[in-house]
């Protein structure tokens, strides 16, 4: 191998240190293979640019429509016509590229991989393959070849988790020092011997290398005083969003810091969440812990209700929607801890009864304010940290039978006013409640329906503007997270007449040691539906359909067909306490980081750019399967043909010539140029010590058979056939396994 190859494999090892950083990224690997075979690709075209003599713009215009064409393939394959891409695969690549952006605010590691970022990180690794190539065996500027893959090995760790980055570190800096090492090399090696001074001969000025390390030093020197002062400033603002603090304004659920923005928006928007622990709750069962409830709708957004709200301490315990005491409901004891929530909302179980505040705290009480018909309760003092209360909390005791015998709430009750609905809607709403008798086995069609197979539950959902997004998710899209399933639940059940609003709260959180000490994490936020029936109050409905919010009990026959107290949740979770603190990655999967909506692995939909990448691969597979196979016998059957045009002694002995002159070039990369005569190509073979003497008298053969006037006889023609093999085999027996792979392989001598 060549001090070139030497180098040029070294940097490899740089680009694929670059691409296993990425692992800190992503959750899964799969952007792995399209990264990869890109930067093979890249830098193919930058080595055939160069063997061909194309110049360094036009193999960068190659290498752009080279990089356009490979990822309209894998990632726009459905709009190419016979592998060519079209302007609508443009548009789809441009599309995904935006969309990336518009998310690249919220989403932080590990992230799901979405075309646009797996985009992203392929057309990096085709750049910095490329222009590696380029930069290192074109211009001699191996510093200029390793910049690309220096800033996209520095932003996978910059935006990555963190875990393993020593390693990575470790790894990295190795393949580049491998690499500067083995191109200074090969530089030095194409500039010939070095030559000592002549005695006395004045000093021949500073070397370049001297200048180069000065600058390095100084560099490094200067990033190393800045660093410590940039780096806070960094972490406050650009990089906040990765951090949890506060980096702008959230929306819809979404958490900013430690502060909920409440409203609930029907359509989708880019929804930004930290991981920050929120609070603790100790309780005996879990239930989800409700901030505020919205009753209020304008078409697009759920807003809380203007009642004037009294304080908690005013409050008459036996009142509000459910009889406190009564057989319909029990209580729920709840001890928290706040550490990170901010905002003016305490959380609660559905329906507070009471609220008392630690030694620390005490007479806070006087500055709780509820609504008396949501029972959301408002903290006017403002949240501190390490905020302490306890919350006794009437909850509905409900089953299956006890809702399907009860009726919701009069309509008199409020919370049913509702935009006027679309045809479609009106007729979807009818179908899916067509075989129920009941107001409860209605509302459970209409979240069985809204939970079906014919939904899904993702967060990345394009805010497309319409005038009417509620037509559009039901009969159109039938994908978004749980603000447009509640929201749509809500809106069915109120064109039915019944009582609903939409809760923003928190699910139950991780219960570590199961002892019923919960924690809650911005991860956790949530928001859901909930009816007003007779006598029970408020019960949970919930209709979107991810698996850390599960059908409630008590809305599946088999399951909650006896007196379950359900404690306002949906009744997986009782049965199925939450032990153990989720992964980032699980809780990711959960709920999106406040884009509740990815599903988890097991349960996600693969890309389908990824399918378009296997079938690309395996083309490529058969590709080059089909090379290994077609080259070597397309050279043996040029050999064969040769003989076989042979008609005379002497042309036989031509082509057995020119059939070991052919086997000298490919295996010993020794050619013979037109103008060498056959027995000066003898002797620097025989120079060489790449062949035996007997290549002088087939060389002598040749020549008699080409310039004698009598030409060869056919006992000399036999001669060279078997003098020609045996050459051919005695070469072989010398050559290395590389000499053998290019003699097998190497494309050029097809050429007639």
């Amino acid at each position: 191998m060549g001090s070139e190859n030497r180098a040029r494999l070294a940097f490899g090892a740089v680009l694929l240190a670059t691409l296993f950083a990425f692992e800190q990224l992503f959750m899964e690997s799969d952007y792995m293979g399209p990264g990869l075979l890109a930067a093979l690709l890249g830098g193919a075209v930058a080595i055939i640019g160069r063997r061909v003599g194309a110049g360094t713009a036009a193999t960068m215009w190659i290498g752009a429509a080279a990089l356009f064409w490979y990822l309209s393939l894998v990632f726009e394959s459905q709009n190419t016509f016979y592998l060519l891409p079209t302007p609508a695969a443009a548009a789809g690549l441009a599309r995904s590229v935006v969309r990336a952006g518009e998310l690249s605010p919220v989403d932080y590691a590990p992230i799901p991989s979405r075309p646009g970022y797996v985009m992203l990180v392929v057309a990096g690794m085709w750049v910095a393959a490329l222009l590696g190539e380029v930069a290192s065996f074109r211009w001699r500027r191996p510093l200029l070849a390793v910049l690309p893959s220096l800033a996209l090995f520095a932003y996978a760790l910059i935006v990555g988790e963190g875990a393993g980055t020593t390693l990575m570190m470790i790894l990295w800096m190795s393949a580049l020092l491998t690499f500067l090492g083995l191109e200074s090399s090969h530089r030095l090696a194409s500039w010939g011997r070095f030559l000592a001074p002549w005695q006395g001969k004045e000093s021949e000025g500073e070397p370049f290398s001297g200048q180069l390390g000065r600058r390095m030093a100084a560099s490094s020197i200067a990033a190393a005083l800045l660093a410590p002062v940039a780096l806070p400033a960094l972490q406050d603002g650009l990089l906040s969003w990765r951090s949890g603090t506060p980096g702008g304004p959230a929306r819809g659920g979404a958490i900013s810091g430690g502060r909920v923005d409440v409203l609930v928006d029907l359509v989708p928007q880019a929804l930004k969440q930290s991981d920050l622990e929120l609070f603790e709750v100790e309780a005996n069962r879990p239930s989800y812990w409700r901030l505020v409830s919205l009753s209020e709708f304008d078409g697009r957004r759920w807003h809380p209700s203007e009642r004037t709200r009294v304080p908690m301490f005013g409050l008459d315990g036996g009142g509000g929607p459910a009889a406190v005491g009564s057989s319909a409901t029990r209580p729920l004891q709840q001890s928290y801890r706040l550490t990170g929530l901010e905002g003016e909302y305490l959380p609660a179980a559905v329906t507070p009864t009471s609220v008392t505040f630690t030694q620390e705290a005490q007479g806070a009480e006087d500055s709780v304010l509820v609504d008396p018909m949501m029972y959301d309760l408002r903290f006017v003092r403002g949240i501190s940290s390490d905020l302490t209360y306890d919350v006794q909390s009437a909850v509905p005791r409900v089953s299956y039978q006890r809702l399907n015998r009860e009726q919701v709430a009069s309509p008199l009750a409020g919370n049913t006013s509702v935009p006027e609905l679309s045809t479609e809607v009106e007729e979807l709403r009818d179908t899916w409640i067509s075989d129920a008798e009941t107001d409860f086995e209605k509302l459970v069609a209409l979240q069985d329906s809204l939970r079906g197979p014919a939904f899904e539950y993702s967060t990345d959902v394009a805010a497309i503007a319409s005038t009417d997004y509620l037509t559009r998710f039901l009969t159109r899209s039938r994908t978004g997270y749980c603000q447009q399933f509640a929201t749509a639940f809500a809106l069915l059940s109120r064109s039915l007449g019944y009582p609903t609003r939409v809760s923003v709260g928190f699910l139950p959180g991780s219960d570590n040691s199961n002892t019923g000490n919960y924690v809650v994490r911005g991860t956790d936020a949530h928001a859901w539906p909930e009816v007003l029936f007779e006598g029970y109050g408020w019960v949970a409905f919930e209709p979107t359909p991810r698996s850390a919010a599960p059908t409630p009990s008590y809305t599946a026959p088999s399951l909650g067909g006896g007196n379950v107290s359900s404690l306002g949740l949906p009744g997986g979770i009782q049965q199925q306490p939450v032990g153990g603190a989720p992964k980032q990655a699980d809780r990711a999967d959960q709920l999106g980081r406040g884009l509740p909506g990815v599903l988890p692995p097991q349960q996600r939909r693969p890309p389908v750019w990824r399918a378009a990448f296997g079938r690309v691969s395996r083309a490529l597979l058969v590709g080059v399967v089909a090379f290994l196979l077609v080259v070597p016998l397309l050279k043996e059957v040029r050999v064969r043909r040769r003989y076989a045009r042979a008609h005379s002694p002497s042309a036989e002995v031509v082509a057995a010539f020119e059939h070991l002159a052919e086997e000298a070039a490919e295996l010993l990369t020794l050619s013979r140029p037109p103008s060498e005569s056959a027995m000066s190509y003898a002797r620097r073979l025989l120079k060489a010590r790449r062949a035996p003497a007997e290549v002088a008298t087939l060389a002598g053969l040749y020549e008699q058979a080409r310039y004698s006037p009598t030409g060869a006889s056919k006992e000399e023609a036999l001669q060279s056939r078997r003098l020609a093999g045996s050459l051919r085999a005695r070469l072989w027996s010398q050559a290395s396994w590389k000499e053998r792979a290019r003699r097998l392989f190497a494309p050029p001598p097809l050429r007639t």
